[in-house]
């Protein structure tokens, strides 16, 4: 696992890395990945606004089950502050997977090419 992030007045950049080696090890299927993602955002008075983008690439050794599986997903943020200790956080997103082969299983569970939209909403309180 690896990260850095970097501030330069109201910019920030960052990224991460992280490399599974035998993550799971079940008889036939043997599973390595590694994901790696990088964001920015800037921040003016109350607001904050960000985007990020993460890969994800899985590769299974075994045999009777999907041999790679990806992922990718980008997410645009924004952040208020109402006030001292209250923030309201909102964000959307988009998610993409490919499977190869096509409509390969793992553990007995089908998995598939899929794309998803997310929109989220929430509040923050610290104190």
């Amino acid at each position: 696992q690896t990260g850095l992030n970097l501030s330069f007045g109201n910019f920030a950049v960052g990224g991460v890395f992280e490399y599974f080696n035998d993550a799971l090890d079940q008889g036939p299927n043997v599973i390595n990945f590694w994901v790696a993602g990088v964001g920015a955002s800037y921040s003016m008075d109350a607001w904050t606004w960000g985007v990020q983008y993460s890969h994800q690439d899985r590769e299974n050794d075994g045999s009777a089950s999907a041999d790679e599986f990806t992922l990718d997903r980008v997410v645009l943020t924004t952040n208020y502050a109402l006030g001292p200790g209250i923030a309201l956080d909102g964000s959307l997103g988009y998610t993409w997977t490919d499977t190869d082969p096509e409509e390969g299983t793992f553990g007995g569970i089908g998995i598939d090419d899929y794309n998803s939209f997310e929109i989220g909403l929430g509040t923050n309180f610290t104190f």
